[in-house]
């Protein structure tokens, strides 16, 4: 029961961080003339690089935090990924 009530609480708690994002989103979106790329990584976990991350078409992958600072510093060096909403992850 403890599992299933941290569970509720976790979602619960996270709603409104997400709608929050959302919105910052739909703002985004109707300014052309800013550059943006928004990044949602999944689970961000201590530890060793472990490779490459790429653009994936789902969330929820764990990363390292060090192969994600690597990642954030490319796509914003980048005129690639400008008015882009990426979930990262580890490359195949």
């Amino acid at each position: 029961m403890k599992v299933a009530r941290a569970f509720y609480v976790a979602c619960r708690c996270a709603g409104p961080t997400l709608r929050d994002h959302d919105q910052v989103l739909a703002v985004l979106k109707r300014h052309e003339d800013v550059q943006w790329v928004v990044v949602r990584p999944g689970r961000l976990v201590e530890g060793e690089a472990k490779g490459l991350l790429k653009e994936s078409d789902s969330p929820g992958a764990t990363l390292t935090y060090e192969d994600m600072a690597k990642y954030n510093v490319d796509l914003i060096t980048s005129d690639q990924n400008n008015h882009k909403f990426i979930y990262p992850a580890y490359a195949s």
